[in-house]
């Protein structure tokens, strides 16, 4: 068991296969549906589920995240889904964007330390272009009260709130979600599941 996030190798969670892909959070989606299309980063995308989902929408994608496998996937299924987005294997912590960026999100891909979610955080306020939104979800620390969480530094409202004071919060919320199985060996369906959604805009 990990004691936190950053000890987790998510590479040991991907096949490299299409079989990985996942749908978008649908959540995400319904706000995503109300901005206007332009260049958009998705940190630690996995297989691509959002991206393929943004590159849908008339989005300019680039997609990172950390597991050569999942990148391996994520361009495979963009073959397959017919979309043009660009995939990189990448640190986001020690990463140089070519922003600026309309959109900046990250689905379930926060790092596990204050010290790298401060370092992403500082990297995002960077890369987004003014009037840019920021969209990130992740498990809150009431999750904890579940076995897999229990060593996890999660995130709260205020850790999310206070990196990006001077921004416009537009949302920042606990809010149900679906159980997640990828990555955690099982979950436990009779949980309710909760995360922190954070969207706010660039000044």
């Amino acid at each position: 068991m990990p004691n936190h996030q950053d000890d987790f190798d998510w590479n040991q969670s991907y096949t490299g296969e299409v079989t990985d892909f996942a749908e978008a959070d649908p959540e995400l989606l319904k706000i995503i549906d109300g901005l206007p299309p332009g260049r958009a980063l998705d940190v630690g995308c996995g297989a691509g589920g959002l991206v393929v989902a943004l590159a849908r929408r008339g989005w300019t994608v680039t997609g990172i995240d950390l597991a050569e496998k999942a990148v391996e996937a994520g361009r495979k299924v963009i073959q397959m889904q017919g979309v043009a987005a660009e995939l990189q294997v990448a640190d986001a912590t020690a990463w140089t964007p070519a922003g600026p960026y309309d959109l900046i999100t990250s689905s379930f891909a926060l790092p596990g330390t204050r010290t790298g979610r401060a370092a992403l955080f500082s990297m995002i306020r960077g890369a987004l272009a003014p009037g840019g939104t920021v969209l990130l979800k992740d498990f809150d620390p009431s999750m904890s009260r579940i076995e897999f969480f229990s060593g996890f530094d999660l995130v709260t409202l205020e850790e999310l709130t206070g990196a990006f004071s001077g921004f416009d919060i537009i949302r920042a919320e606990v809010v149900e979600t679906p159980v997640h199985h990828h990555g955690t060996g099982g979950g436990e369906e009779e949980e309710r599941w909760t995360a922190a959604l954070l969207q706010a805009r660039s000044p």
